[in-house]
């Protein structure tokens, strides 16, 4: 520690600065922390920001608030007001964090009022902060003030800031305000996400969202941290959801028993709960292994599930007997396999999870088509009697084509529908739906996003079927296939334009289709009919587009002014557009004007005064406008 007693003059600067990062990244805390004063006493003008912000966690972690306002205070006075200097936002975070956690709620609006006279914007992490110690404070109407303000779009969330935001929405008594944003973040679950919503749940008494909030934990397979287990077990018995009809205490109880988490003294008080889940059975039951695989599918234990879905996989055989006990079904194919009918959607889950389509494919392969179709209304009726048939067709279909997309194997999806319409299985929109809906969410191995070209095949793919589009669709394509810079050449983005309006035409057709087309499509698909359609397109998607404005009128996040804007722009495309045409075919008869020169000139025209609208709606809108 002689170095603590060392003057600048003896230790230069480079020296304590990799001294600084040396302790930072060696995980030595206290170290950093001490070298760290040593720069505040020697060197504080060399500090950086980012050197601000490790002390800012380390402080955090270290629960120090006292040394964190002494480190604000320190800092501040590198800034002369006078001089026109501003601190950063790091440094009033600093400031803030410590007012907070000191519980000096007046220093905590001082230090806010002071950033914004100054203009220094305050980051979600400040913001999110105030706002859970406002609500500790009772400041009921400042929070959902501020939650009203706050953009998920404009801004970089983290999973903290959102846990902040629920947190003080729960303090502050506003549940659904908590859930409603949580389901706007549109982020993964995480174990600390799903306990700051039980506990919004316990605090608010919503036993309802608390048991939804739980299946939603067992369908994404989320798998809490040992130290969370006593706590959510506490939410549950609180709450008394523990029991029928889902039997959550004795899920969670289970789950820890075979995760190897410890019982502390809170959960062996609840041992008696346990004693059901004690003894492992030999032999393999339905009553035993239909909870089994749903936990261990919710897991992602995809490999042992599996394993289970073997033991269960029988051939079919010629003794499956008719409604009047005497008639004999005949299987012409020996390799042909079954599983029990509560089984056969986990199965399908389980081995295509597990990358094992070889198995799945198999079964196809030992199935002789043209034996089967032929026999299709014998076989139909003997299942159903038997209960053989007691599974969704649609849904298998819809994770099958979950599990190609999710490799990335476009071929083998086209390849799937090929299948499907060999054997006289009707390919609906809805179908295209979930695979662009797949598509849109789904990375492949690599992290890659789906590109233009491959949302291209399949939508090309759906026209070669004579698959009508659907509003739907569109709403999911358009925003990939119309962003001019994924298109190499302005030939392939003018296909692509034609093809959504085209597709836009065809789904409008379609009295049945009630869905509702975003504001921001609308003026995207005017902009392309204004630049390559013609003026009976405009005119088609204009109806639709006033249609849908009129019906936004009363939604909150499109104020009555900024959509009367957009109505009027969008007339005035449409007005341009057809008086531009007129004008045109004046000009038609005249020599110097050729009718290819004229084309080109409408559609120069067009282009510039859509692209202005369109700008014009952006701005108008922000980023609400896909809500």
């Amino acid at each position: 520690l002689v170095w603590k007693g060392l003057s600048s003059d003896v230790v230069a600067p480079e020296i304590v600065e990799d001294f600084y990062e040396a302790s930072r990244r060696c995980r030595l805390p206290k170290l950093q922390r001490d070298v760290f004063s040593y720069m505040e006493i020697h060197y504080l003008q060399r500090i950086r920001f980012e050197t601000y912000g490790q002390m800012f966690t380390n402080l955090m972690d270290a629960r120090d608030p006292k040394r964190m306002r002494a480190i604000f205070e320190c800092a501040m006075t590198r800034y002369d007001p006078e001089q026109g200097q501003i601190p950063p936002e790091i440094i009033y975070r600093l400031g803030i964090s410590a007012a907070i956690a000191l519980e000096d709620y007046e220093n905590v609006k001082l230090l806010m009022r002071d950033m914004e006279a100054k203009g220094v914007k305050p980051s979600i992490e400040i913001v999110t902060r105030v706002m859970v110690a406002q609500a500790k404070h009772g400041d009921v109407k400042v929070v959902l003030k501020a939650a009203d303000k706050l953009s998920l779009l404009n801004e970089e969330w983290h999973e903290a800031d959102l846990n902040r935001v629920i947190t003080s929405l729960g303090i502050a008594g506003e549940p659904d305000a908590a859930f409603n944003f949580y389901r706007m973040a549109q982020l993964r679950l995480s174990p600390k996400t799903l306990m700051k919503l039980m506990t919004v749940c316990h605090a608010n008494s919503r036993p309802k969202h608390a048991l939804a909030m739980l299946a939603n934990r067992r369908r994404f397979g989320l798998k809490m941290l040992p130290s969370q287990y006593p706590a959510l077990l506490e939410i549950i018995e609180k709450l008394d959801i523990g029991g029928a009809p889902t039997n959550e205490m004795a899920i969670i109880l289970k789950e820890m028993r075979d995760n190897n988490i410890p019982f502390n003294d809170l959960v062996s008080e609840r041992g008696g709960e346990l004693a059901p889940f004690e003894s492992d059975g030999q032999s393999r039951t339905k009553e035993a292994d239909m909870p089994l695989m749903s936990e261990l599918l919710n897991a992602r234990k995809f490999a042992e599930a599996a394993a289970i879905v073997d033991s269960y996989i029988l051939p079919v055989n010629d003794g499956i007997d008719s409604d009047d006990g005497q008639r004999e079904t005949k299987f012409p194919d020996e390799g042909a396999t079954i599983v029990p009918p509560w089984l056969a959607d986990m199965a399908i889950e389980a081995y295509s999870q597990n990358h094992e389509i070889d198995k799945i494919a198999e079964a196809l392969e030992n199935t002789n088509c043209k034996d089967t179709i032929a026999n299709r209304q014998e076989h139909m009726r003997v299942l159903e009697k038997s209960g053989e048939l007691n599974f969704d067709p649609a849904r298998v279909v819809r994770d099958v084509l979950r599990a190609f997309l999710t490799w990335k194997r476009l071929d083998m999806v086209v390849a799937a529908l090929d299948q499907l319409e060999s054997d006289e299985v009707p390919i609906r929109p809805v179908d295209y739906e979930n695979i662009f809906s797949t598509m849109t969410k789904s990375t492949d191995m690599d992290g890659k996003l789906y590109t233009a070209e491959d949302f291209m095949t399949i939508w090309e793919d759906m026209l070669q079927r004579n698959v009508r589009p659907s509003k739907a669709v569109l709403r999911l394509v358009i925003p990939v296939l119309c962003e001019k810079g994924t298109v190499g050449d302005e030939d392939r983005f003018r296909r692509r334009k034609i093809a959504m309006i085209e597709g836009y035409r065809q789904a409008a057709n379609d009295r049945r289709d009630n869905y509702v087309l975003p504001v921001a499509c609308f003026s995207t698909l005017l902009e392309f009919a204004s630049e390559t359609g013609s003026v009976e397109d405009v005119n088609v998607i204009h109806a639709g587009a006033v249609k849908t404005l009129e019906a936004n009128m009363t939604k909150k996040h499109h104020s009555p002014a900024a959509l009367s804007k957009i109505l009027q722009m969008w007339n005035a495309i449409q007005i341009i557009h057809a008086g531009a045409v007129k004008t045109l075919e004046a000009n038609m008869t005249k020599k110097h004007h050729s009718p290819a020169a004229l084309s080109k000139i409408l559609q120069m025209w067009n282009a510039i005064q859509a692209r202005k609208m369109a700008a014009e709606s952006s701005t108008l809108l922000g980023p609400s406008n896909d809500v």
